[in-house]
């Protein structure tokens, strides 16, 4: 049939191929829409940077991506970037320059990391692993800010917590970091700090609240997270 009748043929070829078309067209995803083929990589992360020290990142689906690593200029405001998908890989830019590479391996997901100025394609700076942080220590971890003062918290999946003012507050070259560590507590954060203050970070009635240990020494505030999670909604 397709030598007797060849323009029969080509039109079958044709609409054919405009069906594939078509078909091709309907499932590319909108600019905003989470991206679910293959690996999916929406949530809370657990790397390590070139010294070994662990932190956090937070991808979200509108493609930016909170760092809880709090040892740059920004303290415990930690770092700001954006995501895109190249395949099966997860590249992540940050606004200092640094690139994060998220691939999947035979043993989990790797991670691959580029300092400003170099290329995805060259030698990483440092390579490692991506560990999933999953519940209840997801709940927790990432960057607050403190009510309207100007001061960040970013809790982290190892157990440490950072706090400290916004750098856009600091007037000296060096930003003032204040170390502690915090554990799951009765559905609370429990941080203990350098400074021998004790707080509790809990989820009431739709936000997150900062106390003080013990309770009434210091008013309570509202902690807002910078991590992707809306205002009054919960990861």
């Amino acid at each position: 049939m397709f030598f007797r009748y060849p323009i029969l043929a080509g039109l079958i070829l044709v609409c054919g191929g405009l069906s594939a078309c078509q078909t091709r067209q309907s499932v590319i995803p909108e600019p905003l829409e989470s991206v679910t083929q293959g690996m999916d990589y929406l949530g809370t992360w657990a790397l390590n940077d070139t010294d070994n020290q662990l932190f956090n990142i937070v991808v979200r689906p509108d493609r930016t991506v909170v760092s809880n690593w709090s040892k740059g200029a920004r303290g415990a405001q930690g770092e700001r970037g954006s995501w895109k998908r190249t395949g099966t890989r997860l590249v992540i830019s940050y606004k200092d320059g640094w690139t994060d590479v998220l691939s999947p391996s035979r043993y989990g997901i790797s991670r691959q990391s580029y300092r400003p100025g170099t290329g995805v394609d060259g030698t990483p700076s440092s390579f490692g692993s991506a560990v999933r942080v999953t519940d209840p220590l997801a709940n927790f971890c990432g960057v607050f800010q403190v009510g309207e003062d100007g001061e960040f918290v970013s809790l982290l999946s190892s157990g440490l917590a950072y706090k400290s003012d916004a750098a856009s507050n600091m007037l000296a070259a060096k930003i003032d970091l204040v170390p502690g560590t915090w554990t799951l507590k009765d559905n609370s954060a429990m941080i203990s700090w350098s400074d021998q203050s004790v707080q509790r970070v809990s989820w009431q009635r739709g936000v997150y609240v900062l106390e003080s240990e013990p309770a009434g020494t210091v008013p309570s505030r509202m902690l807002l997270p910078v991590d992707g999670l809306s205002y009054g909604g919960r990861r």
